[in-house]
């Protein structure tokens, strides 16, 4: 299959960002332009393998080829490249229409020591998941696990220990019940006590 001109350039800058990236400081600017490239090969696997979705055995194979021929294999792990995908699927505009902004607006209301510290995609992605998280997710995150109260614990333990004594007084009585069917010389006294235990 043929590769377009934007996929060759986004293969080029992937490259060298791959050599920026193990050599010397990194920065966002090094990461985005990886991040590209590994969005180019997911485009093009997925044109390859006649697929609109990046699954399959064919989509695999194609990836993982082009992948080699590109040279962008090997210096990051799964997780990573992962991360450097979701970047950029949600660089302008969030994919969750829950969050306000996406991850360039996110990243320019941070102060300078900030934006500089964040610039892996693992870091981005939790830092601005974290920070764009959707109202209501995070006020029931913030009231956590309901108090508990002695009172309520006490008061569990009182109902079970009141279900095991019905459940033992339903064992007695049926076992009672039993002796008066089956016992034959049972003596009269000791038949009327269990016949009025019964009632």
């Amino acid at each position: 299959m043929t590769t377009t001109n934007d996929e060759h350039d986004a293969y080029k800058r992937g490259r060298a960002a791959i050599k920026n990236l193990t050599t010397k400081d990194r920065n966002f600017n090094w990461w985005l332009d990886y991040s590209n490239a590994i969005v180019a090969v997911r485009t093009e696997a997925m044109r390859d393998a006649f697929t609109n979705q990046p699954v399959g055995k064919a989509y695999n194979a194609n990836h993982a080829r082009i992948m080699r021929r590109e040279k962008l294999d090997g210096e990051f792990d799964d997780n990573t490249r992962k991360d450097c995908v979701a970047m950029v699927d949600n660089l302008h505009h969030p994919v969750d229409a829950r969050r306000a902004h996406g991850i360039l607006a996110w990243r320019s209301g941070l102060d300078a020591s900030t934006r500089a510290r964040l610039n892996h995609p693992t870091s981005i992605m939790r830092r601005w998941k974290k920070d764009t998280e959707p109202l209501i997710e995070k006020q029931a995150g913030s009231m956590g696990e309901p108090k508990k109260s002695p009172f309520l614990d006490a008061l569990g333990d009182a109902e079970l220990e009141r279900d095991d004594a019905r459940r033992s007084a339903q064992d007695l009585r049926a076992l009672l019940g039993r002796v008066l069917d089956e016992a034959e010389d049972l003596p009269d006294l000791l038949r009327a006590a269990i016949q009025e235990a019964l009632r």
